[in-house]
């Protein structure tokens, strides 16, 4: 079984995990209709090493490869493993994957300019980051012929 991954859904309170279904006959499916899926997780705590049973997702339900954990805690890494059950009992856990609760950062205010000479500085307060660290800025410059704005690294140093 594939390793389950990050769904849409995922913010700073909630976390969205997807699965690919087991499907097929025989071997696959250990001789028999996959009945449920077991959802394993470390329940957000860093220093836990086993995983502990989250739910249970009926494989016959409306949306039997989807789960979405509510109250997650901002910021904080979940690790999750799925194991599908047929009627024989649970099948080998997938590999694990690590999902953090959070979002894309809060809307900036306003950029503030001043003049030192030829230069233009520009300042601004750091958005609120929802949970995930702000690896970067993408500073646009709106262009006089076209009126876009575009991204113009020869006027700019990064400084």
């Amino acid at each position: 079984m594939l390793a389950p991954a990050e769904g849409p859904a995922t913010s700073d309170s909630q976390v969205e995990l997807v699965w690919t279904a087991v499907t097929g006959t025989g071997l696959a499916t250990g001789n028999s209709a996959i009945l449920t899926y077991e959802l394993l997780w470390d329940n957000g705590e860093p220093a836990r090493t086993d995983f502990l049973l989250l739910a249970d997702v009926d494989a016959a339900g409306a949306t039997p490869t989807s789960f979405t954990l509510v109250g997650a805690t901002e910021g904080a890494t979940y690790r999750f493993k799925v194991r599908a059950v047929n009627i024989y009992g649970a099948g080998p856990a997938s590999p694990e994957a690590s999902i953090v609760a959070s979002d894309i950062p809060s809307r900036m205010e306003a950029v503030t300019t001043t003049r030192s000479g030829t230069d233009i500085i520009l300042t601004w307060v750091a958005p609120a980051a929802n949970g995930a660290a702000l690896l970067a800025y993408e500073i646009k410059v709106r262009d006089q012929a076209s009126g876009t704005y575009v991204k113009d690294t020869s006027k700019c140093d990064g400084s």
